[in-house]
């Protein structure tokens, strides 16, 4: 089934399918091109030095000129972080947030780093409550800046370059202000964004200026986007570093056009802001060490839950029930449910609240997951719950250096062009993140749990307040078996990065797919409610078997999410191959040599 799908699913964005040959380019580079229709950019690559999977042929063709140039990974995703935010501008930028899991091979050091927005310190929450509730109905209003966090982004990247990276940070920025100045190719899933966007665009001229023809209609496939104001504004973070951004004359201007728009930042909010040196969520489960996000992620929860109840090899039972069954869907959807559940009551912003971390390790019980694992497998699970949230997307980058340095790392401006406000004459485009804090009314009939014991009257660790962080979906992710690297994945889409990664991890680690075919295989996700989104993909017999379980399917083509991932393989130590796969979900690129 799996197989007949790979070769024959259909791309509406890149017009090729993945049944992959082995192709060589001059640069050296081994990559698995399509057979048919043949794609101006591989999805696919394999290697043995060096490996860059992103949603971006920009991105993953610049972080890989960094690495010839003898930059090491940390430089690399630097620099593929920033293109990203010149050519994916509704997913992530400057503006925005991230997530980054490092690992250097000269120590096994780990790193975790916490660079996602927080509010700022005179939040106003009962101001924030109107606005939130107004923008279900109206996303671009008025009062939209009491939406925007503090920026990450720009602090974290500048932070990872000092610590860990090897060039000057104005050489991994060089690439992404040559992108913005000369311009780039509004490619068709950019076109699509750009279409379903056109309205909000409309309202707000600097994107408009960007995005859309004089008559207001979007910019066609093949059209060039320069992005001036931004080139200047990055190549001052390339020789200021974290200065350009958090003082002086951005600041002011990232301030006033939150103030304009009924925001609250101040200039010591940003000139405070810090990046979070955070211990990683660690487990090991069959001989394979799992690292990556705790709080204030929920995406890792999820993972480590699944991995702990149906286990990380070829004897989990998901492996008897055959790769994305009905059965193997089940079981998904009714694990990821229990996290959802897990999620409203133990994930918030660990500075927030001990209790947090208490919760969240709770969480992981593996008593009280073995009780949820037979609920399951007996047919007796039906835990759900009305969750609301507004996560959006995400843009998601791995890259791995002849060294073995692996970054993973999620960079977002949560909503399809965050706040719709750039701060002028900047070309930030700034974040939405607030609204991925959990207002009281969205936990609509949360189930019992008995997490309740531990988090006691604190029933939404998400609530907002001041100088907190919001929770998030970005969970990237490193696996070793012993001492050697074997996968690295992250993903885009908001509440969808869990469910997706999820997958694609147990894809390889359960089944033993290739990165190309857990990436790119059809997926659930699993809302805050009863009903379970289906990508169309899913055969029509397995739908309706898991209709004939009860389960409200709903179609959905899963096209603002993605999954990158890179996985390594060992004849014997020292010889490897490295296996690169960006998701055709999002028309991205994976180049390795």
């Amino acid at each position: 089934m799996l197989l007949h799908w790979i070769k024959n699913k259909p791309n509406r964005f890149l017009n090729q399918r993945t049944h992959h040959t082995i192709r060589f380019l001059s640069l050296g580079f081994i990559l698995l091109g399509s057979s048919e229709s043949q794609a101006a950019f591989p999805l696919a690559a394999r290697g043995a030095t060096a490996a860059v999977a992103t949603e971006s042929e920009e991105a993953t063709q610049a972080a890989l000129v960094i690495l010839k140039k003898g930059g090491n990974a940390v430089d690399a995703a630097i620099t593929a972080a920033l293109a990203l935010g010149v050519t994916r501008p509704a997913a992530s930028g400057l503006g925005g947030g991230m997530f980054a899991l490092v690992y250097r091979a000269r120590d096994g050091q780990i790193i975790t780093l916490d660079a996602r927005e927080k509010s700022p310190a005179k939040f106003n929450v009962e101001k924030f409550k109107d606005v939130s509730k107004n923008m279900q109905d109206q996303p671009v209003q008025k009062g939209r800046g009491i939406t925007v966090g503090v920026p990450g982004e720009p602090a974290g990247l500048a932070w990872l370059s000092e610590n860990y990276g090897r060039l000057p940070l104005k050489d991994a920025v060089a690439p992404a202000v040559e992108l913005a100045e000369n311009g780039f190719v509004v490619n068709p899933y950019l076109h699509h964004v750009i279409e379903t966007h056109v309205n909000s665009l409309r309202e707000e001229p600097a994107l408009a200026s960007l995005f859309l023809l004089p008559s207001g209609a979007p910019l066609a496939e093949g059209s060039k986007i320069k992005r001036l104001r931004l080139a200047k504004t990055l190549r001052q973070f390339g020789k200021k570093g974290v200065q350009a951004i958090y003082q002086g004359e951005i600041a002011q201007k990232i301030v006033q056009t939150v103030h304009s728009a009924g925001g609250e930042m101040s200039l010591d909010d940003l000139a405070s802001y810090r990046p979070i040196k955070r211990e990683p969520l660690k487990r090991v489960i069959q001989g394979r060490t799992i690292y990556t996000m705790g709080a204030p992620s929920a995406g890792g929860l999820m993972l480590i839950q699944m991995l702990l109840m149906f286990g990380a090899g070829p004897t989990s039972p998901l492996h008897s029930y055959g790769f994305n069954s009905s059965q193997y869907f089940y079981a998904l959807l009714e694990g990821m449910r229990g996290s959802v559940v897990d999620r409203a009551y133990v994930v918030g912003d660990p500075d927030q609240g001990g209790f947090v971390l208490q919760a969240y390790q709770q969480a992981l019980d593996s008593k009280r997951l073995r009780a949820r694992k037979d609920l399951i497998t007996q047919r007796k699970s039906r835990l759900s719950s009305t969750f609301a949230t507004r996560e959006g997307g995400t843009s998601h980058l791995i890259v791995t250096d002849a060294e073995g340095n692996i970054v993973s790392l999620t960079t977002t401006i949560n909503s399809g062009f965050g706040s719709h406000l750039v701060a002028r004459d900047t070309g930030i485009l700034l974040n939405d993140q607030l609204n991925d804090f959990t207002l009281d009314s969205d936990l609509v009939s949360l189930p019992s749990s008995d997490l309740k014991e531990v988090v006691g009257d604190e029933l939404n660790p998400n609530r907002p307040r001041p100088s907190a962080r919001p929770v998030s979906s970005m969970m990237p992710t490193i696996i070793f078996a012993g001492d050697l690297p074997i996968l690295a994945a992250g993903g885009t889409g908001g509440r969808r990065i869990a469910t997706g990664v999820t997958q694609a991890i147990l894809g390889r680690l359960i089944f033993g797919c290739e990165a190309n075919a857990c990436v790119s295989a059809p997926r659930i996700y699993v809302p805050g409610d009863s009903s379970v989104f289906v990508e169309s993909d899913i055969p029509v017999d397995v739908r309706d078997n898991l209709k004939e379980e009860g389960v409200k399917c709903i179609h959905e083509n899963f096209m603002h999410t993605s999954v990158q991932m890179l996985l390594w393989q060992y004849k014997v130590k020292g010889d490897k191959t490295i296996s690169a796969a960006s998701d055709p979900r999002k028309g991205g690129c994976a180049l390795a040599y």
